[in-house]
């Protein structure tokens, strides 16, 4: 396993100390892997090292075209923060490598540090890394062999074994000869795989797309909703995740803002006077009176509203785009799945709650 103390040589001595070196186990690892590939030969995981690919379809390459598929989804700020991080951790090492190497003898890696020497290294950790127990917690690793089996959506079949200190794998299914193993990565939502695997699956029953909503500045009783909502120990806005496969849609959450959304100034002062009168307003279950009919109307609007919407944005950002590469297949799929998934929620919720 390749992990920081398990180096064919050290790393240099300045890093032990460093803020970001010390803190961020990811941005360690990738400087070790780095420290691998230029000991060539002389790498005890130069077999390993040689069958990496040279070039990934990660976040790390992230290009324009590609941001501008995802624009405007939800996945759309963490994927830019998340680019503009490996960014920032590029900057930083850069200049501190420019400033140490006057004052130690610095290996030649270091000496000529460039963004794709990064991107390679980053990409590298973040879509094979495995976290093993250790004695002073958990270890950032590459293990060879495990980390190129491919993801297969079913039960996670990999485990540690603490006696003989091994990572123990099961495949899922019966394989024959010549067959390609697969294994589950474990319950992630789509926009997580892009992050960090830089793919999409086909299906992902546990994707949840988030939903923000909030009262409008301009509603003249805006004040009142927010006194109504501080009642109820909830905020004047609410961000939600949704998945077509959770049976309790839509979330209490959710039901509750409609309802309030919906009120007039009457029925909104009559729930703040009320003393312990907020059971009605609590339940998940629809009744059939003019808030919960209002309310209701209110969810299905918003989630129409969504879904038409994303599927504007997603035609206008294809006619936009001018280069297609591996990375650009993945979130188109991302954007399809973010609109697949409130379509089956608003099917689901129009057929349960009349």
């Amino acid at each position: 396993m390749l992990f920081l103390k398990n180096l064919t040589t050290p790393l240099p001595t300045f890093l032990e100390k460093d803020p970001l070196f010390s803190v961020m186990d990811n941005v360690a690892l990738s400087i070790a892997t780095l420290h691998e590939l230029s000991l060539g030969e002389k790498s005890k995981f130069k077999e390993y090292i040689s069958s990496l690919p040279s070039i990934y379809s990660t976040l790390a390459y992230l290009t324009t075209d590609d941001f501008a598929i995802i624009e405007g989804f939800p996945a759309a700020e963490l994927v830019l923060s998340t680019y503009r991080n490996i960014c920032r951790q590029y900057g930083y090492l850069y200049l501190l490598f420019d400033r140490m190497k006057n004052e130690t003898v610095l290996p030649n890696y270091m000496k000529a540090f460039c963004f794709k020497d990064y991107q390679w290294a980053i990409s590298t950790v973040m879509s094979r890394n495995n976290m093993i127990p250790g004695n002073e917690g958990g270890v950032l690793c590459l293990i060879p062999l495990w980390d190129m089996i491919n993801h297969k959506q079913g039960e996670l079949t990999t485990d540690f074994d603490p006696a003989s200190q091994s990572l123990v794998f099961f495949a899922m299914d019966s394989y024959q000869k010549g067959d390609e193993i697969f294994m589950d990565y474990g319950r992630r939502t789509s926009t997580e795989f892009l992050l960090y695997s830089g793919f999409v699956p086909e299906t992902n029953r546990f994707h949840k797309v988030p939903i923000k909503l909030g009262l409008s500045r301009f509603d003249k009783l805006m004040a009142l909703r927010t006194q109504v909502l501080e009642k109820l120990k909830l905020s004047s806005e609410i961000n939600i995740s949704v998945s077509s496969e959770d049976e309790s849609f839509p979330p209490s959450d959710l039901i509750v803002f409609a309802r309030i959304f919906v009120m007039n100034e009457d029925e909104l002062q009559l729930t703040l006077k009320a003393n312990d009168n907020t059971e009605n307003l609590l339940s998940t279950v629809f009744s059939d009176n003019r808030i919960d009919n209002e309310a209701r109307k209110f969810i299905e609007g918003r989630l129409n509203l969504l879904v038409s919407g994303y599927e504007l944005r997603l035609g206008k950002n294809l006619k936009s785009v001018q280069v297609k590469d591996q990375f650009h297949e993945q979130c188109v799929r991302l954007c399809r799945q973010d609109i697949a998934t409130l379509s089956q929620c608003l099917t689901a919720f129009a057929q349960n709650s009349h």
